[in-house]
This record gives structure tokens, C-alpha cells and sequence, in this order.
């Protein structure tokens, strides 16, 4: 019900780009949901055959390497309220053993989660919906 609210709040003929945390595995009824509005998975796009985990580290952050075994993270892209041709670049960021940030008395990860890093150019719109 809530993807159906995201979904609803974009106007159907204007480019839209949606990202976050959703809580909830590709081939999901959520991640159905927006795939129905038109809605491309930018990193099964980007990155075909790659599993792009983003979730999730020890609650502490503590653990030396990376524990990332769910994709719920995501970054979803319509141009004009169409499927059309999408290109760009994503990356995970945050799933490194150097990315890890000085704790209280150790390294831990910034966050529970890796975060994506992405840049998507919208084909097949006109100057008008830039």
C-alpha cells in the first residue's frame, strides 16, 4: 500500500526518480509495484547479475568485514512517466574495510548499511520536462 502511495505521488507524465531504504527484497509486491509504474530498478539496469547488497552490518558496527546479505536499498528512475532508455553509473559506497570511520574505540562502519552512489540521465525527455 505504501509503494502505491509513492507511486501515486508522482505526476504520471513527468520524469521521476525514487530512492531509500525500502525494506523489502527485488520480486517483492513493493518492488512489483513500482516496476508496473514504469519505474526502472537502476541497479538491475546498471549492473545486470550483480546482487548489490546493501544491508546489513552487526547493530554495533563492529564487525571487521562487510556483512551485507539483503538488497533494500534502492534507486528507482521513470523518464516521462515512460519505460525508456536510462543511462548512468551506480555503486555501492561504504562496504569497504577503508571505509570504515573511527569509533569509540575501534573502527566501525559509518552506517548498518552500504549506501548507492548514483548518476542516471533520463532519455526521451523533451527540453520542456528537464
Amino acid at each position: 500500500a505504501q509503494a502505491q502511495e509513492l507511486v501515486a505521488s508522482f505526476p504520471s507524465d513527468r520524469p521521476g526518480i525514487l530512492v531509500g531504504d525500502l525494506n523489502d527484497a527485488p520480486g517483492s509486491p513493493m518492488y512489483q509495484v513500482l516496476a508496473d509504474a514504469n519505474f526502472a530498478d537502476v541497479w538491475k539496469l546498471l549492473r545486470p547479475g550483480q546482487t548489490g547488497f546493501t544491508c546489513c552490518q552487526v547493530a554495533d558496527l563492529s564487525n571487521s568485514t562487510a556483512l551485507l546479505v539483503q538488497r533494500i536499498d534502492y534507486v528507482w528512475a521513470r523518464p516521462n512517466g515512460r519505460k525508456q532508455r536510462q543511462k548512468g553509473e551506480i555503486e555501492r559506497i561504504g562496504q569497504k574495510p577503508d571505509d570504515r570511520v573511527r569509533g569509540p574505540a575501534f573502527r566501525i562502519w559509518p552506517s548498518d548499511h552500504a549506501g548507492l552512489l548514483a548518476t542516471v540521465r533520463l532519455w526521451g525527455h523533451s527540453n520542456s520536462d528537464r
